[in-house]
């Protein structure tokens, strides 16, 4: 017997038991089924209990990535013989992490620098519905008050009435030209009077 399946890094575990008569010889071999093989021969005195293979060909080439079969064969004096089968498997060669060369400075320019357009760096955005608003009691409307009348046009008003009303008041309470009418009035009288007096005494 032989393990079922094993990685090539790992060993497989072997066993081979004579019945009736005692095992003379055993052979382990590898193929591709092809042309490529590896083959174990082992006597008597030396059968094998495991196997761990190199992962090379026959002609010394390298296995490929790939599952390959493993026969065990054993056989007696009489020409019995028995055998068992396992699967041998190469892995694919692990990838090589490759580091970026640094890049040489760049040469100081003489002439006067320039901004570059410095790409926009995209940005994933999450969209935010925006809430309806709920509409609400409606609030009472407040009518414009009219504007107060400006001081700059009211004190010429206050004025003119002012003026108006001390005329008023000065040709109503002054009584003197009327009470010097009055006494000139007075006056031309009696002026007349004496002058009648003197003529009615003169022709007496």
């Amino acid at each position: 017997s032989i393990t079922r399946t094993w990685w090539l890094w790992e060993q497989a575990a072997i066993s081979i038991l004579g019945t009736s008569l005692p095992v003379t010889g055993a052979r382990v071999t590898v193929s591709d089924g092809h042309e490529h093989t590896r083959t174990f021969t082992f006597d008597s005195a030396e059968l094998p209990n495991s196997l761990k293979w190199d992962g090379r060909w026959s002609d010394g080439q390298v296995a490929p990535t790939g599952d390959y079969a493993v026969i065990v064969a054993a056989w007696d004096a009489y020409g019995n013989t028995g055998q068992a089968t396992g699967t041998v498997r190469v892995p694919g060669p692990l990838a090589t992490p490759t580091r970026e060369s640094p890049t040489a400075a760049a040469p100081t320019s003489t002439t006067a620098p320039q901004a570059a357009a410095v790409p926009a760096a995209t940005v994933a955005t999450q969209v935010i519905p925006t809430p309806t608003p709920v509409p609400g009691p409606a609030k009472p409307q407040i009518k414009p008050r009219p504007s107060a009348l400006n001081p700059i046009y009211l004190w010429p008003v206050i004025g003119l009435v002012g003026l108006l009303a001390a005329l008023a008041s000065s040709s109503w309470a002054d009584k003197r030209p009327s009470a010097l009418h009055r006494l000139a009035k007075a006056l031309h009288t009696a002026s007349s009077g004496q002058e009648e007096i003197q003529k009615t005494q003169g022709e007496m």
